[in-house]
C-alpha cells in the first residue's frame, strides 16, 4: 500500500463525506445540488500530476475569488445568509480538492470537512447524516494520522534534513513507499473510532445537555399556556407568551402598487370537535394520504384544481417547521402545489395526509418546513372552508 496513495484516498473520503453530509441537510435547490455532486466527482477524478500544471495554480487563486464574488451578488439579491455560506463552503472545498499541493493543502481539506459536518448538525440531522457521520468516525483518525506523517516528511525537506546515507530526503519516493503504510496501521488507526464513539457517547449520558430552568430546582411554577396541540384545556389557561419567532412568510400574488402596509390573511391550521365542558379535543384522528411527490405528483386537490379563468389568486407560502407539521390554509383555499424542496439521499419522499374538519399535513423529506403555493378563490365562489368555518 502506498503511502501517498492510501493518504490521497483517506482524504478523498473524508471530504466527499462532508460535503454530502451539506447536501442531505442544506435547503439548496436542485440544480445546485447536482452542480454541487458533479463538481465533486470531477475534482476527486483530477489526476494528482494535473495538479502541478500553472493552469491548476491560477485556479486555486481566481476560482475562490469568482464564487466569494457570485455568492455576495446572490446574497444582495436577497438570498438567505446560512444558504449562500453552506454554499460557498461546500463549492470552496470542491476548488481545494481540485487544486490542492501537499500537506498544507490537505490541512485544509480536512477542516472544511469538519466544518461541514458542523453546518449539517446545526441544520438537521437526519438518517443520511447519520451514515455520513459514521463514515466520518472511522476515516477521520486514519485521515488525521497520515496528514500529520506527510506534513513531517514534507517538513524536514524543507528545512534540508537528511536520510541515513547523507542525501535529502526524496519526498516523491517516501510517497511511493509500501513500507511506510501497512495494513495492519491503517486498521489500527481506524478502530481508534471506537473508544472515541464510546468516550463521547459516555461523555453526553453523565453531562446531558440540558436547560438552565432544569438546574434551577427551586423555581416557581409557570403559568401554563395552551399550546397548538391535539387538546385544548380552557381550564388551564394562562398568560400566552409572545415568542418573536417568525412562522411562515406569505407573498400574495397580484397586489396593487404599492403594496399596503399590513394585509390581514386568515389561515385555518386544525380543528377541534369534541367538547366536554371543559377542553376541546378530536373525536377522530385518523388521516389518511392525499399526496405524495415520489409519485410525479405535486398538486393537491381540495375543492378543484386551479383556473385562472375564474380569477383564482396564488398565496406562495414559506412554513417554517412546526410541531405538529401543520399545512395553514387561507379561507377559500381550492387547491394547493408543493414548490420542489431539497430532500436528502436517503430521506422519505414528502407526502401530505388528510385528517378529520379538513386538517391538512405534511410529513417526510425530514420534516424541514414547508413550501406551497395555495390557490384561492374569489369572493363569488363558495368552498369547504367556507362551510366548515
Amino acid at each position: 500500500m502506498r503511502f501517498g496513495l492510501v493518504h490521497r484516498i483517506m482524504t478523498d473520503l473524508l471530504a466527499a463525506l462532508g460535503v454530502l453530509a451539506v447536501v442531505n441537510t442544506a435547503s439548496m435547490t436542485p440544480w445546485t445540488t447536482a452542480f454541487v455532486l458533479v463538481g465533486l466527482g470531477l475534482s476527486l477524478a483530477i489526476p494528482e500530476s494535473w495538479q502541478g500544471r500553472p493552469a491548476i495554480r491560477h485556479l486555486s487563486t481566481v476560482a475562490p475569488l469568482l464564487l466569494f464574488a457570485v455568492q455576495g451578488v446572490r446574497l444582495l439579491a436577497g438570498r438567505s445568509v446560512l444558504d449562500i455560506a453552506v454554499e460557498f463552503a461546500a463549492m470552496l472545498q470542491i476548488v481545494r480538492l481540485a487544486t490542492r499541493r501537499g500537506a498544507a493543502h490537505d490541512q485544509q481539506i480536512i477542516v472544511l470537512a469538519l466544518l461541514h459536518f458542523v453546518a449539517g448538525t446545526v441544520l438537521g440531522g437526519g438518517l443520511s447524516y447519520g451514515l455520513c457521520f459514521f463514515g466520518f468516525l472511522v476515516v477521520a483518525p486514519g485521515a488525521l494520522v497520515l496528514s500529520h506523517l506527510r506534513r513531517e516528511v514534507e517538513g524536514n525537506y524543507r528545512q534540508g534534513a537528511r536520510d541515513r546515507t547523507g542525501l535529502p530526503v526524496d519526498v516523491p519516493r517516501i510517497l511511493r513507499s509500501r513500507r511506510v503504510v501497512g495494513k495492519g496501521f491503517l486498521a489500527s488507526t481506524c478502530l481508534l473510532s471506537i473508544p472515541i464513539f464510546l468516550f463521547t457517547a459516555a461523555l453526553f449520558v453523565l453531562f446531558p445537555r440540558v436547560g438552565l430552568s432544569l438546574l434551577l430546582l427551586n423555581h416557581s411554577r409557570s403559568d401554563r399556556m395552551t399550546g397548538f396541540t391535539d387538546r385544548v384545556d380552557l381550564g388551564d389557561v394562562g398568560v400566552l407568551r409572545n415568542v418573536p419567532i417568525i412562522a411562515l412568510r406569505f407573498d400574495v400574488e397580484g397586489l396593487k402598487e404599492p403594496p399596503p402596509a399590513k394585509l390581514t390573511l386568515r389561515m385555518r391550521g386544525t380543528a377541534f370537535d369534541r367538547y366536554d365542558g371543559r377542553a376541546w379535543s378530536r373525536s377522530n384522528n385518523d388521516r389518511q394520504l392525499a399526496l405524495q411527490t415520489s409519485e410525479g405528483m405535486d398538486t393537491l386537490k381540495i375543492v378543484r384544481y386551479p383556473d385562472a379563468r375564474r380569477g383564482d389568486r396564488k398565496v406562495t407560502i414559506d412554513l417554517e417547521p412546526l410541531d405538529p407539521p401543520v399545512v395553514f390554509l387561507p379561507l377559500r383555499a381550492v387547491a394547493v402545489r408543493i414548490k420542489p424542496q431539497q430532500q436528502g439521499l436517503l430521506n422519505d419522499s414528502l407526502a401530505l395526509h388528510t385528517g378529520p374538519e379538513g386538517e391538512l399535513r405534511y410529513a417526510g423529506a425530514d420534516a424541514h418546513g414547508l413550501h406551497y403555493d395555495v390557490y384561492v378563490a374569489t369572493d363569488r365562489e363558495q368552498t369547504m372552508q367556507d362551510t366548515l368555518s
